[in-house]
């Protein structure tokens, strides 16, 4: 079945299914990132990151109530350019189809005009803003995402997959072994 768009959101239908999911989802990464982050007792000072696979375009336009929201994507950028503590919160999207990608692009420029997306699609090394995003099958951004550096021994990494709505948190050790770890999980999810 073809995607569908409504401007740059991706349309969805179910009140209680996508909605629902998706206010979940926005207050469980806010509730997530306070913990893994230290919080405000450690002043957020933990690196984190939010590794979104499928991430679509960051808007769910709702057919049951002809309203668009923010999707789960969306929902890691707001946490991500509106609280000035994110500066440790790494927020990586990954998305293969093209289309998507494309809205994606158009709606952070919408929404979040702040986000330099030349910086965040170019070489990882010379990115500053830890908003990474990614146009490619999930394969080849295990081994991008492997090449970014995290800052901590101890992060904490979530990671959401649209099309299985399982979310899965992984406590990393090294950065040599992070992804190795994290791409076995992945695979277990999907």
């Amino acid at each position: 079945m073809p995607l569908e768009f409504r401007q740059d959101a991706i349309c969805l239908s179910g009140l209680t299914g996508s909605k629902v999911k998706s206010e979940v989802i926005g207050e469980y990464y806010s509730f997530w990132w306070g913990i893994t982050s230290g919080g405000q007792s450690e002043n957020y000072r933990f690196s984190t990151a939010l590794v979104e696979l499928d991430a679509a375009t960051g808007e769910v336009y709702i057919e049951d109530t002809k309203e668009t929201i923010l999707g789960s994507s969306g929902h890691a950028l707001e946490l991500k350019c509106s609280n000035p503590k994110t500066r440790n919160l790494k927020v990586i999207l990954v998305e293969k189809d093209a289309a998507c990608y494309a809205h994606l692009k158009n709606v952070i420029r919408r929404r979040w005009s702040i986000v330099d997306i030349d910086s965040a699609e170019g070489p990882l090394q010379y990115n500053s803003s830890n908003i990474y995003l990614m146009n490619m099958p999930l394969d080849h951004a295990l081994s991008n995402i492997e090449k970014i550096p995290f800052v901590s021994i101890s992060d904490t990494v979530q990671i959401y997959h649209h099309l299985y709505r399982q979310s899965t948190p992984l406590f990393l050790g090294t950065k040599c072994s992070s992804f190795r770890r994290a791409s076995q999980i992945i695979e277990i999810c999907l």
